[in-house]
């Protein structure tokens, strides 16, 4: 019986077959602009950073359903002040950012500044509102709700002190003509990641309780 031919169905490139062979080329996949390694770095750890806020929210939330009684003696203008101080933290950083995209150093500098400043002021005034409470009787130990809430604002203080540190050294770095404008755009999108989890915090703590 003799053999049926085969159609002459021309076979798939190969790069790892083909390549090697005389007359074929390997061709070249652009999987699009490479992606800053820092930059890269940083987004891995902010989504390691959401899921610990996210767990600290899920506990708030469930310790809250599940207690009798729940009370936060929260000054709600004081809210509202520290969104506002941190709204403009991020928007001037954002500023900030741009100037040094364009290669406006000096600019740049003095507005990534203007953001540390502006979240130092976040922090001064945080301890300002626990001094009031503590000498008030809101102590961490007076009552679970109160344990919480010093927990998620230190948590996120702390976190925001880290952020203000940051856009200080960066922003002073840039002030050099030439310098490298990653940390200081490292630090403003930090700095914007700690400013979106203040406004889930104000929501729960300020406006839910």
């Amino acid at each position: 019986m003799a053999a049926v031919p085969l159609p002459n169905v021309p076979r798939p490139f190969d790069a790892a077959v083909d390549s090697t062979r005389p007359g074929f080329v390997a061709r070249a996949w652009d999987s699009g602009p490479p992606v800053a390694t820092a930059r890269f770095g940083l987004w891995v750890f902010l989504a390691s950073e959401a899921f610990f806020f996210a767990g600290l929210l899920a506990a708030y939330i469930v310790l809250r359903d599940a207690a009798s009684t729940w009370s936060l003696p929260l000054d709600r203008g004081l809210g509202v002040a520290f969104t506002a101080l941190l709204a403009a933290c991020s928007l001037t950083a954002g500023i900030g950012a741009r100037r040094l995209a364009k290669g406006a150093h000096a600019p740049g500098s003095r507005w990534i500044l203007a953001a540390a400043a502006l979240g130092a002021a976040f922090v001064a005034l945080q301890a300002y509102e626990w001094q009031h409470l503590l000498e008030s009787g809101f102590a961490p130990r007076a009552s679970l709700s109160a344990a919480c809430f010093y927990v998620l604002t230190g948590a996120h203080g702390l976190h925001v002190l880290a952020g203000v540190a940051w856009l200080a050294v960066a922003g002073l770095a840039a002030r050099r003509l030439g310098a490298r404008t990653m940390p200081a755009e490292l630090a403003v999108l930090y700095q914007h990641f700690v400013d979106a989890v203040w406004v889930v915090l104000f929501l729960v703590l300020y406006l839910l309780s």
